[in-house]
């Protein structure tokens, strides 16, 4: 009798224990997230920055949900040449960069899926903008150019920095990455060898505006971040 009461139990009983997961993991998505991101990249190693951010996620669904980020960016441009002369035998070239600092914004959209235990797979498509005002710092350097021989000669003056500059900056980068999440931390990386940058340049002592506009294939732009979910 009591070997027949003990299968009924265990029989009653089974749906119940079916129940209790293996592992003690919680798959919820939560539908707020906030924490911090930082970035960088180089961009065909003349245009690179480095950013930090606060982040923000809200999950319309299981899937996905749109996020915010609002922090600060620092530019940097490449020595580039900008203009060259002959005087007698010497070559002279005048070479500059920009240095900005900037406040920025950015808006996205990202779509997760569940890969294995607590490791997840995301994509995400971000649009920022930023805009900051900052500094050209300018070298000439000269060249003599001799019917036998050459001699280079750098830095006659390689101090001089302009600050009238300001810096209009968006950018659009698809990106995918993997993040593993805690109960209520999460954290993540994603990359993108891909972007599409719009720069608008505008020095105020020498009146002049430049628009450049870039498509960046291979130059990996690369954000880490951590959040806490709620």
């Amino acid at each position: 009798m009591k070997p027949i009461l003990l299968a009924l139990a265990i029989t009653l009983s089974y749906p119940t224990i079916a129940r209790v997961p293996v592992e003690s993991y919680d798959p919820k998505i939560k539908a707020n997230e906030i924490g911090l991101t930082v970035s960088a990249q180089s961009l065909n190693n003349d245009f690179d920055y480095k950013t930090a951010s606060v982040i923000y996620k809200h999950w319309m669904n299981e899937h996905i949900g749109w996020r915010a980020m609002a922090g600060y960016g620092y530019y940097n441009g490449a020595n580039t040449l900008v203009a060259s002369r002959y005087t007698a035998d010497t070559l002279y070239r005048l070479t500059a960069s920009n240095r900005t600092g900037m406040p920025l914004i950015g808006l996205g959209l990202e779509a997760e899926r569940h890969f294995y235990k607590r490791v997840f797979m995301y994509a995400a498509i971000d649009m920022q903008a930023g805009y900051g005002t900052g500094s050209v710092d300018s070298s000439i350097s000269k060249e003599y150019v001799g019917a036998d021989k050459r001699s280079h000669s750098n830095g006659i003056d390689n101090a001089i920095k302009n600050k009238n500059y300001s810096l209009l900056f968006i950018g659009l980068a698809p990106t995918v990455g993997a993040k593993v999440h805690y109960h209520k931390i999460s954290v993540g990386a994603e990359i993108s060898p891909i972007k599409f940058t719009c720069r608008a340049e505008t020095r105020r002592d020498i009146p002049t505006s430049v628009l450049n506009f870039d498509l960046s294939w291979g130059d990996l732009f690369q954000r880490f971040y951590f959040s806490y979910r709620f």
